[in-house]
């Protein structure tokens, strides 16, 4: 994912990266905080290999939503490294 991200920042597009709390779960007061009127795509990994995380998607989709972003819903996550986890 973050080539694609690194190569649509190339093309001039503004990208947002936020961090990740201690226990690898997306800080959601960065999000609430970083989302803007202009964004259009809001992007996560759903499930993480290494550390066994598992995003909270559905407050994430939320917020984005609110904010009328696009949420990168199952079809665009790493559906190999979830499987078996939801």
């Amino acid at each position: 994912m973050l080539d694609t991200f690194k190569y649509l920042e190339a093309l001039g597009y503004d990208v947002t990266y936020l961090p990740v709390q201690r226990d690898g779960l997306l800080n959601i007061d960065a999000l609430r905080h970083q989302i803007r009127k202009e964004t259009i795509l809001v992007s996560v990994m759903l499930a993480n290999n290494e550390i066994g995380v598992i995003q909270p998607v559905r407050e994430i989709a939320g917020i984005a939503h609110e904010a009328g972003a696009i949420f990168n819903d199952r079809r665009y996550t790493s559906c190999w490294e979830d499987t078996g986890r939801c």
